[in-house]
């Protein structure tokens, strides 16, 4: 699991202790506090107005979901989506969003990207979930124009800036945009969604779309310092998501390599950091705390065949109990990479399958 860095964690806890909060179990608590956070407006109903960009709206064809228990899962065999897409998992993507801004205090972006918004850049969010980001970003910069572009519309219906527009489709299937249409290709949290094999498929359609820039946030679970409950029940859910699905839940090696690997891309740029774990990390680390055992409890079905539900709920408050008390922590990154100016000539689309 790595050595101790006793120095930098040092580092951490007296960044964060002083602005030390405890979450209760309630999301509200969270989102009331945020005024870019209209979640009333992305509920899944069957009553929802169909989208506009869309005939294949999520809520309102049902062939489109399938049911384990009291969760609902998006039914396409050949999609691997480790998560739920019902109401609570859209929660936790929310709250997601808010530590995701803390993290970064803010600054999502290098400051090579920066630039874009300077200007009436166009930037399209994949993985987009609920809209949040691209939502966030339009009112920042109301010169700019933001797509988000998801496979299932948990996006709003309603309330769209007029710099936002949002589509459906799989990013595996390929992207419905021109070569060099976007300044700004920009993807967060996807290491649940693709497998090990589609990173460059996924990467090679980002970087045909994109003019200039991209930008990718995640982090690798690596549960750093966290102690044997909850490090046992890490290697047993990682392995059960490798053997299954093919996903890899330390993706930072992935998609570093597919990107050097790259010859349409130059000044790539890798960040990482330490992220607390537990109230020993204030707010932030509270905040993740709560995030990573939620995440974790809604893997269940994805890694059923390792124990039943009520034992794996079970293990799972044992395993976040003892990682809140060893102050432990993970990592997670950034990276950036600008399209080559002489190299964005027209690179070959993905097939659609009909």
């Amino acid at each position: 699991m790595g050595a101790t860095n006793s120095t930098s964690k040092r580092r951490l806890s007296k960044r964060f202790h002083n602005n030390n909060f405890l979450i209760n179990d309630s999301y509200d608590r969270f989102s009331n506090n945020n005024n870019n956070f209209p979640s009333s407006k992305r509920r899944i109903s069957s009553e929802s107005t169909l989208s506009s960009h869309s005939t294949n709206s999520f809520d309102r064809c049902t062939e489109l979901i399938k049911t384990f228990g009291s969760r609902k899962y998006f039914n396409r065999d050949h999609v691997k989506d480790i998560f739920p897409t019902d109401n609570d998992e859209l929660k936790r993507l929310e709250l997601t969003h808010i530590w995701n801004k803390e993290l970064w205090e803010g600054q999502s972006f290098f400051l090579p990207v920066d630039e874009v918004f300077s200007r009436n850049a166009k930037v399209l969010d994949i993985g987009c979930g609920t809209g949040i980001w691209s939502l966030d970003m339009a009112r920042k910069y109301p010169n700019c124009h933001f797509t988000g572009f998801d496979i299932v519309d948990n996006f709003p219906l309603e309330l769209k800036q007029s710099n936002v527009d949002f589509a459906l489709g799989n990013i595996l299937e390929g992207l419905p945009y021109d070569d060099n249409t976007f300044d700004l290709v920009f993807m967060r949290n996807m290491k649940g969604c693709l497998s090990q094999k589609d990173y460059n498929k996924c990467l090679q359609e980002i970087i045909r779309v994109s003019s200039r820039w991209i930008l990718i946030l995640d982090s690798d679970i690596i549960l750093i310092d966290g102690g044997p409950l909850a490090n046992q029940l890490r290697e047993e859910v990682l392995d059960e998501l490798m053997k299954n699905y093919d996903i890899n839940m330390m993706p930072s090696s992935i998609i570093r390599k597919c990107l050097e690997d790259n010859n349409q891309l130059s000044d790539i740029h890798f960040e990482d950091k330490q992220c607390p774990i537990g109230e020993w990390g204030g707010r932030l680390g509270t905040l993740y705390l709560e995030i990573l055992k939620w995440a974790t409890k809604n893997l269940y079905h994805s890694v059923s065949t390792l124990y039943s539900e009520e034992e794996y709920n079970l293990k799972v408050d044992e395993a976040f109990e003892e990682l809140n008390h060893y102050n432990g922590y993970d990592m997670v990154f950034r990276i950036c990479a600008k399209k080559n100016v002489e190299k964005r000539k027209s690179l070959k689309k993905i097939v659609r399958n009909t």
